[in-house]
């Protein structure tokens, strides 16, 4: 549930600086936590589906995804717990008090532990990806692409969609989160699938020819 973390760290960020509305926080919160669990659960079932070893059949990768999933969901109270702890920065901005910041501290500390922990863990699939997937240029060429086409977007019609100041950091930030936490996945996805079906129709024609 590290990108459930991640959201909520960001969108307390944003609230704080005024980016986004303070007047109902919790709510803010959770949404943030809720929209970057789910992408973060999506991201993670891709990495662990495909950084399989080459000896590895594809079911027993699907059975360790689903199992880990299953441990996901189950640390999705505890992680909403710390995501709350890191709230507390906000309403220790509003208010001082010696509570609030040590339950900031707290769960900043936790929720950095576990993104540093998250890091490594997709640096390492990341790597299995590299040496036996042979897409990974192409996916890599695809997000890369689609990140400067919505950094090109939102710099000249951000005024027009979102109605206020225009921040290149935001565009930045925004561009490269669709990209690497959605486009990534489905770019994927998209071209597994491809070389797959490829596959499917050698082995047809194969047994055509044969026939």
């Amino acid at each position: 549930m590290s990108g459930g973390i991640l959201f909520g760290m960001v969108g307390t960020l944003l609230t704080m600086t005024q980016q986004l509305p303070g007047y109902d926080f919790f709510i803010t919160l959770s949404s943030v936590f809720l929209f970057g669990s789910v992408v973060g659960l999506g991201h993670g079932f891709v990495l662990a589906i495909f950084s399989k070893d080459r000896d590895t059949p594809f079911s027993e990768s699907l059975k360790h995804t689903a199992i880990g999933i299953l441990y996901s969901l189950l640390a999705a109270p505890v992680a909403f717990l710390v995501t709350l702890w890191i709230g507390f920065a906000f309403y220790f901005q509003l208010d001082p008090t010696a509570g609030r910041l040590i339950g900031a501290v707290i769960g900043g500390w936790i929720g950095l532990s576990v993104l540093v922990w998250t890091a490594w863990e997709t640096w390492r699939a990341v790597r299995i990806i590299v040496s036996a997937w042979p897409d990974f240029v192409t996916a890599v060429g695809i997000v890369g692409i689609v990140f400067l086409v919505l950094v090109w977007f939102f710099t000249s019609f951000y005024p027009y969609i979102f109605q206020g100041a225009y921040s290149l950091r935001q565009a930045v930030f925004i561009s490269g989160g669709i990209s690497v936490l959605i486009v990534g996945p489905v770019a994927t996805l998209a071209l597994v699938g491809l070389r797959r079906v490829i596959k499917i129709q050698k082995l047809i024609k194969r047994l055509e020819d044969i026939e």
